[in-house]
């Protein structure tokens, strides 16, 4: 994202129930992993996120606090 000056996260899943997805970022693309968000996203819903001004990272990556298929879309512009 690093580069970018509008991020938006859209995150959904398929549980019958809500699920947290917790953002982690990597800000020096070094490995140094940092807890950015946790999101608690209702089932059957889409939530949307739109990163700060300034805001970069070279990686995140997503974890879920339940066993389902979710997904985490970026756009960058």
């Amino acid at each position: 994202m690093t580069g970018y000056d509008k991020k938006r996260l859209m995150l959904k899943h398929n549980a019958p129930s809500a699920v947290t997805i917790t953002a982690e970022l990597d800000i020096t693309g070094t490995g140094k992993w940092i807890k950015y968000q946790a999101f608690e996203v209702a089932a059957g819903q889409i939530l949307e996120h739109d990163f700060s001004n300034g805001m970069n990272a070279y990686w995140i990556r997503f974890f879920c606090s339940a066993n389902t298929v979710a997904t985490a879309r970026l756009t960058y512009e």
